[in-house]
């Protein structure tokens, strides 16, 4: 039964949880004021909510309106089920609420107990159990109110589960989604942020749990701030942003790297290298004389890679060193072909291209007879007409044994 006096929640906070964080409690022995169990850390007592509270005020300032109160905290913590409150206690430690990190201390609030359930009342997101997994947010409904409820592309039964007027209808046979698209949750691939479930961010070509602060967000180290995924001539490129001056950016330098969106302020690092036109209309530090990937073409001389290829409806450059057809790729432009096999991380053809006359035991374009003492190759070894790949040769030095010694 939850507790229902203050005394009572600080008692349920230090049993046998609260002692496994004894040893925690110097960290914040300097923080508590008072008598009360929300201001003090005594003995092997840990008040997990005002711990909890006291980091995320010192973060983003006591009153800021995107963090709840201490009194939020608190009740959420007395309204919740007895198991909640023990998992969302039992995780407290692990899940870095001690760090004196912003991002993992906002992260902490989707801690059983320490958030609200579906369809329950609410002010902001991260007021919503599995805000920081992408998975719901606080929505407004078409009478005014707010609740959470999931987001669109989340898995879903009814349409209250979903968010606002958004539907819950059937993505494949057996499959309802709000919205009937599909969302990537956690540890799916990502090119973008916009790709993943909710609050998730793309990082390093997947998207993650939100436990960073954004650019110009509150931060008291280089620890606290994420990650922004940006489009460059060989690719996204991750830039890392820093806590300067209480606040997440990126480091000023006296130059522009090849990481960096340039501008006239300041010149290349590379003294060889010119500000040139990349993708989305920004522009990277580059010693290539044609286009970055991603950018607008009309024909292959256009692009670094000399690769101008079709990408949907658009023709854009791929990266230079592109990859060819099984080659490896997170991105079209990744790929030669401008086509990148999601379900594979293979680049796949767009088209059978012209073939080559190459040394078969290279993988390559597909293959012509070149002389190499068998009459036709290709018809020896059918299904490498487009693309003469890593099987297309160890069948032809099975069929030909001793042609690749």
């Amino acid at each position: 039964m939850p507790p229902t006096t203050e005394s009572e929640l600080c008692r349920n906070g230090a049993g046998p949880l609260g002692r496994s964080l004894a040893w925690l409690a110097l960290l914040v022995l300097a923080s508590a004021q008072g008598a009360s169990c929300r201001d003090v850390i005594e003995g092997e007592n840990l008040n997990a909510p005002q711990t909890l509270c006291t980091q995320l005020n010192d973060c983003f300032g006591e009153g800021d309106p995107s963090i709840p109160t201490c009194d939020d905290l608190a009740d959420r913590q007395q309204e919740a089920m007895e198991e909640e409150r023990a998992e969302g206690l039992a995780n407290f430690e692990s899940s870095g609420c001690l760090e004196n990190n912003c991002g993992r201390a906002r992260a902490c609030l989707d801690l059983p107990g320490f958030c609200m359930p579906q369809a329950a009342s609410c002010t902001r997101d991260i007021d919503c159990c599995r805000w920081s997994t992408g998975f719901s947010k606080c929505g407004a409904s078409e009478d005014g109110t707010r609740s959470c409820c999931s987001n669109s592309g989340v898995e879903c039964q009814a349409d209250s589960d979903c968010c606002g007027s958004e539907q819950c209808l059937e993505l494949v046979p057996n499959l309802k989604t709000c919205g009937g698209v599909k969302c990537n949750p956690a540890g799916e691939g990502c090119e973008s942020s916009a790709q993943c479930c909710g609050e998730l961010n793309c990082f390093q070509g997947q998207c993650q749990v939100k436990d960073c602060i954004d650019q110009d967000g509150p931060c008291k180290g280089d620890a606290d701030c994420c990650t922004q995924t940006v489009p460059g001539e060989m690719g996204p490129i991750e830039i890392p942003l820093f806590c300067v001056e209480g606040r997440c950016g990126p480091k000023e330098d006296k130059c522009y790297d090849e990481t960096s969106a340039c501008d006239e302020a300041k010149p290349c690092c590379d003294e060889a290298a010119t500000c040139q036109l990349a993708a989305e209309g920004l522009s990277r530090c580059s010693t290539c004389t044609g286009a970055g990937a991603g950018v607008d073409c009309s024909q292959d001389s256009d692009c670094c890679s000399d690769f101008c290829v079709a990408i949907g409806e658009q023709l854009a450059c791929a990266k230079p060193q592109c990859a060819p057809v099984g080659g490896p790729c997170d991105f079209p432009t990744d790929c030669c072909t401008g086509v990148c096999d999601a379900s594979s991380g293979m680049c796949a053809d767009a088209f059978c291209v012209a073939t080559q006359c190459h040394d078969a035991c290279e993988v390559g374009p597909p293959l012509q007879a070149c002389g190499f003492g068998e009459e036709d190759v290709v018809a020896v070894i059918p299904g490498c007409s487009c693309y003469w790949a890593v099987e297309c040769v160890a069948e032809y030095e099975a069929t030909f044994p001793g042609a690749c010694n």
